[in-house]
């Protein structure tokens, strides 16, 4: 699979993988599926991740963005192809797609739902691995490149986690990291966003490379 197939095919896959069917695709599409992520979060609350739907939700989502993030595919084409990009809290996987087929690529979420989605979607291809709660013994000795996307603001201590993802990276190692505040959905947890001035000014203590749009910015150890 190349980055250049069409993203519909993400979309096939998971509802190949959950039995979703036309009707599914269209109950998350757009407004419409805002208000549906909206009414899980006041129903399941942070249980929500765990839903089927909300993974079908960000794959119609990502198959609807246009152009993909130009800070974030400048950044995959730096890593080198025999160095692992290590995509943590990664969702459906959607972000680093593009680094597929040019070099190796791990990914991580904490949910057990979301990696075995992960595993059906990219059985077979190779340089892809699906970490299991061994993540951080995969990378007990660092890892070279780190990308963490929308995923700070969906927990309580955002530094925190953006602490302990910088003491991942070895010495000249370079993270992409995104806190995204640009539409805040149920998920987005308001301890986390409060918090977002402290995150601000911890990144301008490190080194930044590059800042994009959505509060992405690239750091380097």
């Amino acid at each position: 699979m190349s980055s250049q197939e069409p993203t519909l095919w993400a979309v096939r896959k998971c509802c190949d993988f959950f039995g979703f069917n036309e009707a599914d695709v269209e109950a998350v599409t757009g407004d419409r599926g805002a208000e549906q992520m909206r009414y899980l979060w006041e129903t399941l609350g942070p249980q929500m991740y765990e839903e089927p739907f909300y993974l079908l939700r960000q794959e119609v989502w990502h198959a609807a963005e246009q152009q993909p993030d130009t800070l974030t595919e400048y950044f995959l084409q730096t890593v080198l192809p025999d160095e692992v990009v290590l995509d943590y809290g990664c969702g459906t996987g959607e972000v680093c797609r593009s680094r597929i087929g040019y070099g190796r690529v791990a990914f991580y979420d904490p949910s057990r739902l979301v990696r075995a989605y992960l595993a059906y979607k990219y059985a077979g291809i190779p340089d892809v691995e699906i970490l299991g709660e061994d993540v951080h013994g995969f990378v007990a000795e660092g890892v070279d490149a780190l990308v963490c996307t929308d995923v700070l603001e969906h927990v309580e201590q955002p530094l925190c986690l953006q602490q302990m993802l910088w003491d991942l990276l070895l010495p000249g190692g370079s993270m992409l990291v995104a806190f995204s505040l640009a539409f805040p959905h149920p998920g987005h947890l308001e301890s986390a966003i409060r918090q977002f001035p402290k995150w601000r000014a911890w990144v301008f203590d490190h080194q930044v490379v590059g800042i994009g749009a959505n509060y992405t910015v690239w750091l380097r150890k």
